[in-house]
């Protein structure tokens, strides 16, 4: 599952528009179970709703997207102030135990009318200050946490590469400059299936140095999870999708602190 989130964000980095980023979509998130996904604007502010669903895309707008906006369920639905307050994705069947009044179970049972039966929402924040949902449906769902994870993690790239496709603009690449080296041998072993403990010992370091670089890493990629900080580091070309599968080149010998390299006399 990882390994499909790490080309998916391979392949975003390199799409041109909107449809071809859906497209790459859509086959990353079918193989999880999934038949249709919307990303919506949810609202300009981080802090309130404001100027909801002003943007959207996805395979899903023609009919439910259209038809929740037109309705102003974004007013009633209970996943909303939950994903405002939430990091990760939310099951809708967790929203819907929340949904007390008459007017917040209309939402679901009209969700289920267009085809939107089961599902997993995922609350996106983008540089602008703006929350997105990122939406994900099915007709059945195994709400595996392992799904919810991926979803999660791979959910921040298709919106912000998604918003920025859709207003015409480049994503412009990193090159590198915003992780250091050390972040950077950090991230790539962590996509490589390393924990935290095993890159130590391949970097020659403490396992809480090497904590300490991925929550630097992603404290500078706007990231919250691992598999989140791998996607972006992608994204940004900060690694390549073909380093991770190919041997470090120069690999450190363990038990030399490669933070603190020892001064090595000329030759």
């Amino acid at each position: 599952m990882m390994l499909d989130v790490l080309e998916f964000a391979e392949r975003s980095r390199v799409a041109s528009t909107v449809d071809e980023l859906n497209g790459s979509f859509a086959k990353l998130v079918t193989g999880w179970g999934f038949t249709s996904f919307t990303a919506i604007q949810v609202s300009k502010r981080p802090d309130k709703l404001s100027r909801p669903l002003e943007r959207m895309f996805g395979s899903g707008i023609t009919d439910w997207g259209e038809h929740y906006k037109a309705t102003g369920h974004v007013r009633h639905d209970p996943m909303i102030p939950a994903l405002m307050a939430s990091s990760v994705g939310l099951w809708w069947s967790e929203g819907e135990r929340a949904a007390h009044y008459r007017r917040q179970r209309l939402v679901f049972d009209e969700a289920r009318d267009f085809g939107w039966n089961h599902g997993l929402a995922i609350p996106v924040r983008l540089a602008d200050g703006s929350v997105w949902s990122c939406a994900l449906a099915s007709d059945q769902m195994d709400e595996r946490e392992e799904i919810r994870f991926a979803a999660t993690s791979v959910a921040g790239i298709f919106v912000s590469q998604g918003a920025i496709l859709q207003a015409g603009e480049q994503r412009p690449l990193n090159n590198g400059h915003l992780l250091t080296r050390r972040q950077r041998d950090v991230v790539l072993w962590l996509g490589r299936g390393l924990k935290a403990g095993e890159i130590g010992d391949v970097l020659g370091t403490s396992e809480r140095t090497v904590s300490h670089h991925i929550e630097a890493a992603k404290a500078r990629l706007g990231t919250r999870t691992q598999a989140g900080l791998v996607a972006e580091a992608l994204l940004g070309g900060e690694i390549l999708l073909g380093e991770i599968g190919q041997s470090a080149p120069n690999p450190p010998l363990v038990g030399v602190d490669w933070d603190n390299p020892p001064i090595r006399s000329g030759t």
